[in-house]
C-alpha cells in the first residue's frame, strides 16, 4: 500500500456569538481545522 495523494483542506466556521477570552487573546470568532485526507493506490482514504 503506497500513498498516492493528500490533500489538506482548511476550515473556518464562524461562531454565532463571539467568546472573549482575555484582553490578552481577544474575542474568538471562528473555529479553525485542517483536514487531511490521504489516498492509497488501493483507493483507501
Amino acid at each position: 500500500m503506497r500513498i498516492t495523494k493528500i490533500e489538506a483542506l482548511s476550515l473556518s466556521i464562524p461562531l454565532l456569538v463571539p467568546y472573549k477570552l482575555s484582553r490578552v487573546y481577544g474575542t474568538v470568532t471562528d473555529a479553525t481545522a485542517v483536514v487531511v485526507a490521504v489516498t492509497t493506490d488501493t483507493g483507501l482514504v
